[in-house]
């Protein structure tokens, strides 16, 4: 387990049935840690912080809790993801962009305009890398094609700000949670969905 504070700081856990132990303690956030995202194996993990820094973390047993790479902007970042092949890393924050950026030279790739009027708080990219969807304060859901960096859907229901979306394992659905409270289920359209052969 992983977890980012207040504080700044990165901190692994190893959690079993009987010990919940830290194992290490990463700090070089100045400001609090609003997201992390881990590879799918597990080797590298990616914070992002109020500070307008996201930090690559190594997690291997080579060169273990040390930082491999960092990226940083004029932003107050809320959310990182990576994307599934891994060569990229989409952010978003205050700043109401949404940009994609290079695993390895840390460069920004592309630079779209998550939202006209309020931060982009949150991001979450689906299991082949076709689309990603973004939630912030100007209440809406948005669908976009990531390779396009094109906006296709918006949805609209919360009273307050978007703090979380995420989409279902099966993707067929995408689950948004409001400041207000509200929890919403949206159907992911058809032509976003892969077809059945």
């Amino acid at each position: 387990l992983i977890s980012g504070g207040a504080d700044g700081q990165v901190r692994v856990w190893a959690i079993s049935k009987g010990t919940q132990v830290m194992i290490a303690s990463m700090k070089e956030h100045k400001g609090p840690v609003y997201a992390i995202s881990i590879k799918a194996d597990d080797s590298e993990c990616v914070s992002a912080s109020a500070d307008g820094s996201c930090i690559t973390w190594s997690l291997s047993d080579s060169h273990p809790f040390v930082r491999i790479n960092a990226l940083f902007a004029a932003n107050f970042f809320k959310s990182v993801a990576y994307h599934p092949d891994e060569s990229q890393l989409l952010t978003c924050g205050t700043d109401r962009k949404i940009s994609y950026w290079d695993v390895l030279n840390m460069n920004a790739i592309r630079i779209v305009d998550g939202s006209d009027t309020a931060d982009v708080n949150s991001l979450h990219v689906n299991a082949d890398g076709k689309f990603f969807i973004s939630g912030g304060a100007d209440k809406k859901v948005n669908l976009w094609n990531y390779d396009e960096g094109s906006l296709y859907y918006t949805g609209e229901g919360h009273s307050g700000a978007i703090n979380k979306v995420k989409i279902s394992p099966d993707e067929e659905r995408i689950i948004s949670v409001g400041a207000e409270g509200g929890i919403f289920i949206w159907k992911v359209p058809e032509d976003f969905k892969e077809p059945a052969y």
